[in-house]
Protein backbone atom coordinates (compact mmCIF):
# COMPACT_ATOMS: atom_id res chain seq x y z
CA UNK A 1 0.00 0.00 0.00
CA UNK A 2 2.79 2.37 0.59
CA UNK A 3 4.38 1.16 -2.35
CA UNK A 4 0.99 2.75 -4.53
CA UNK A 5 0.91 5.74 -2.21
CA UNK A 6 4.89 6.62 -3.16
CA UNK A 7 3.64 5.73 -7.21
CA UNK A 8 0.93 7.96 -6.72
CA UNK A 9 2.42 10.89 -5.68
CA UNK A 10 5.59 10.68 -7.61
CA UNK A 11 3.17 9.93 -10.90
CA UNK A 12 1.41 13.60 -9.61
CA UNK A 13 5.19 15.35 -9.27
CA UNK A 14 6.05 14.21 -12.84
CA UNK A 15 2.66 15.54 -14.36
CA UNK A 16 2.90 18.91 -12.30
CA UNK A 17 6.38 19.23 -14.11
CA UNK A 18 4.73 19.09 -17.51
CA UNK A 19 2.58 21.97 -16.15
CA UNK A 20 2.87 25.86 -16.32
CA UNK A 21 1.01 28.76 -14.97
CA UNK A 22 -1.86 28.62 -17.72
CA UNK A 23 -4.80 30.51 -18.05
CA UNK A 24 -7.21 28.06 -17.35
CA UNK A 25 -6.67 28.08 -13.64
CA UNK A 26 -4.03 25.75 -13.33
CA UNK A 27 -0.39 27.11 -11.17
CA UNK A 28 2.54 25.31 -10.90
CA UNK A 29 5.27 26.31 -8.39
CA UNK A 30 8.53 25.16 -6.71
CA UNK A 31 7.95 24.59 -2.77
CA UNK A 32 11.07 25.38 -0.67
CA UNK A 33 12.09 22.10 -0.60
CA UNK A 34 12.74 21.66 -4.38
CA UNK A 35 9.59 20.00 -5.07
CA UNK A 36 6.78 21.00 -7.79
CA UNK A 37 3.35 22.47 -6.14
CA UNK A 38 0.86 21.70 -8.58
CA UNK A 39 -3.25 23.50 -7.79
CA UNK A 40 -5.62 23.63 -9.99
CA UNK A 41 -8.58 25.61 -10.04
CA UNK A 42 -11.88 24.10 -11.20
CA UNK A 43 -13.59 26.15 -14.60
CA UNK A 44 -16.76 28.37 -13.44
CA UNK A 45 -19.78 26.33 -14.46
CA UNK A 46 -22.57 28.57 -16.54
CA UNK A 47 -25.10 26.15 -14.95
CA UNK A 48 -23.99 27.65 -11.68
CA UNK A 49 -26.13 30.83 -10.36
CA UNK A 50 -24.08 32.92 -8.55
CA UNK A 51 -24.39 33.22 -4.88
CA UNK A 52 -26.61 36.39 -3.62
CA UNK A 53 -26.53 37.59 0.10
CA UNK A 54 -29.56 36.24 1.85
CA UNK A 55 -32.09 38.19 2.34
CA UNK A 56 -35.65 37.75 3.24
CA UNK A 57 -38.01 36.65 0.13
CA UNK A 58 -39.41 39.26 -1.58
CA UNK A 59 -42.31 39.13 -4.21
CA UNK A 60 -40.52 39.22 -7.95
CA UNK A 61 -42.25 42.16 -10.38
CA UNK A 62 -42.33 41.63 -14.12
CA UNK A 63 -42.86 44.12 -16.19
CA UNK A 64 -43.76 43.85 -20.33
CA UNK A 65 -44.33 46.94 -22.24
CA UNK A 66 -46.14 46.71 -25.46
CA UNK A 67 -47.45 49.75 -27.68
CA UNK A 68 -51.13 49.08 -27.90
CA UNK A 69 -53.60 51.72 -28.93
CA UNK A 70 -55.80 53.21 -26.02
CA UNK A 71 -58.98 51.23 -25.35
CA UNK A 72 -62.20 53.09 -26.57
CA UNK A 73 -64.04 55.17 -24.26
CA UNK A 74 -67.14 53.89 -23.38
CA UNK A 75 -70.74 55.53 -24.52
CA UNK A 76 -70.99 58.23 -22.23
CA UNK A 77 -75.01 58.99 -21.09
CA UNK A 78 -74.74 62.63 -21.80
CA UNK A 79 -77.25 63.92 -23.96
CA UNK A 80 -74.10 65.31 -25.93
CA UNK A 81 -70.99 63.21 -25.88
CA UNK A 82 -67.78 64.90 -27.02
CA UNK A 83 -66.41 63.17 -30.69
CA UNK A 84 -63.43 61.42 -30.15
CA UNK A 85 -60.20 62.35 -32.26
CA UNK A 86 -60.08 59.68 -34.82
CA UNK A 87 -57.85 59.29 -37.69
CA UNK A 88 -58.98 62.55 -39.57
CA UNK A 89 -56.25 64.31 -36.13
CA UNK A 90 -53.66 62.44 -38.94
CA UNK A 91 -54.65 64.90 -41.42
CA UNK A 92 -52.73 68.39 -41.06
CA UNK A 93 -55.01 70.72 -39.88
CA UNK A 94 -55.52 73.48 -42.86
CA UNK A 95 -57.74 76.40 -43.85
CA UNK A 96 -57.51 76.93 -47.50
CA UNK A 97 -59.57 79.97 -49.49
CA UNK A 98 -60.91 80.22 -53.29
CA UNK A 99 -60.16 82.03 -54.14
CA UNK A 100 -57.82 83.17 -52.31
CA UNK A 101 -57.83 87.34 -53.28
CA UNK A 102 -60.96 89.59 -54.86
CA UNK A 103 -63.11 92.35 -54.20
CA UNK A 104 -64.43 93.09 -51.00
CA UNK A 105 -67.68 91.63 -50.57
CA UNK A 106 -67.00 88.63 -52.96
CA UNK A 107 -67.86 85.00 -51.68
CA UNK A 108 -65.21 82.77 -51.11
CA UNK A 109 -65.08 78.93 -50.38
CA UNK A 110 -63.51 78.12 -47.03
CA UNK A 111 -62.16 74.68 -46.80
CA UNK A 112 -60.64 72.64 -43.65
CA UNK A 113 -58.83 69.56 -43.59
CA UNK A 114 -57.55 67.47 -40.25
CA UNK A 115 -60.44 68.82 -38.35
CA UNK A 116 -62.71 66.34 -35.16
CA UNK A 117 -65.26 64.76 -36.89
CA UNK A 118 -68.76 66.06 -36.21
CA UNK A 119 -67.77 69.07 -34.25
CA UNK A 120 -69.11 72.40 -35.12
CA UNK A 121 -66.46 74.70 -36.82
CA UNK A 122 -67.16 78.28 -36.99
CA UNK A 123 -65.72 80.44 -39.95
CA UNK A 124 -64.97 84.36 -39.17
CA UNK A 125 -64.04 87.22 -41.57
CA UNK A 126 -61.69 89.64 -40.07
CA UNK A 127 -61.55 93.36 -40.70
CA UNK A 128 -58.15 94.92 -41.89
CA UNK A 129 -57.45 95.92 -37.95
CA UNK A 130 -57.60 92.54 -37.08
CA UNK A 131 -61.17 92.90 -35.16
CA UNK A 132 -63.94 90.34 -36.02
CA UNK A 133 -66.85 91.38 -38.52
CA UNK A 134 -70.24 89.79 -39.21
CA UNK A 135 -69.08 87.84 -41.91
CA UNK A 136 -69.18 84.40 -40.28
CA UNK A 137 -70.29 80.73 -41.57
CA UNK A 138 -70.42 77.23 -39.97
CA UNK A 139 -69.64 73.94 -41.09
CA UNK A 140 -69.48 70.70 -39.40
CA UNK A 141 -66.30 68.02 -40.08
CA UNK A 142 -67.31 64.63 -41.92
CA UNK A 143 -65.79 61.50 -41.30
CA UNK A 144 -62.50 62.11 -42.71
CA UNK A 145 -61.86 65.89 -41.05
CA UNK A 146 -63.16 67.82 -43.85
CA UNK A 147 -65.40 70.67 -44.32
CA UNK A 148 -66.80 73.18 -47.29
CA UNK A 149 -68.74 76.15 -46.53
CA UNK A 150 -69.37 79.62 -48.18
CA UNK A 151 -68.44 82.72 -46.79
CA UNK A 152 -68.35 86.16 -47.57
CA UNK A 153 -65.29 88.44 -47.56
CA UNK A 154 -66.69 91.37 -46.12
CA UNK A 155 -65.49 94.23 -44.52
CA UNK A 156 -67.84 96.82 -43.38
CA UNK A 157 -64.92 99.88 -44.00
CA UNK A 158 -64.11 98.20 -46.93
CA UNK A 159 -60.09 98.84 -46.41
CA UNK A 160 -58.54 96.69 -49.05
CA UNK A 161 -55.03 95.09 -47.82
CA UNK A 162 -54.93 91.39 -46.42
CA UNK A 163 -57.75 90.22 -44.11
CA UNK A 164 -57.79 87.04 -41.77
CA UNK A 165 -60.10 84.45 -41.69
CA UNK A 166 -59.81 81.91 -39.10
CA UNK A 167 -61.88 78.64 -38.43
CA UNK A 168 -62.37 77.28 -34.61
CA UNK A 169 -63.86 74.70 -32.79
CA UNK A 170 -63.98 73.71 -29.21
CA UNK A 171 -60.51 72.03 -29.73
CA UNK A 172 -58.54 73.35 -32.68
CA UNK A 173 -58.21 76.79 -34.36
CA UNK A 174 -56.60 77.70 -37.93
CA UNK A 175 -55.90 80.92 -39.98
CA UNK A 176 -55.47 82.50 -43.48
CA UNK A 177 -56.07 85.24 -45.41
CA UNK A 178 -57.47 86.76 -48.28
CA UNK A 179 -56.44 89.55 -49.98
CA UNK A 180 -59.00 92.29 -50.26
CA UNK A 181 -58.35 94.22 -53.64
CA UNK A 182 -59.48 98.05 -54.17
Amino acid sequence: ALLGLLLAVGAGIGLGLLLVLAPDGIDVRTAANGHPLVTAMPAPSPLVAPQLPARAAQPLTVVTLEARRPPSPSPSPSPSPSPSPSAALAEELTVALDPESGPNGADVVVTGTGWVPDLQVTVVYFDATGQPTDSTATAVPDDTGRFSVTLAAQDPSNVPGPHEVRASSDQQTASTTYDAQP
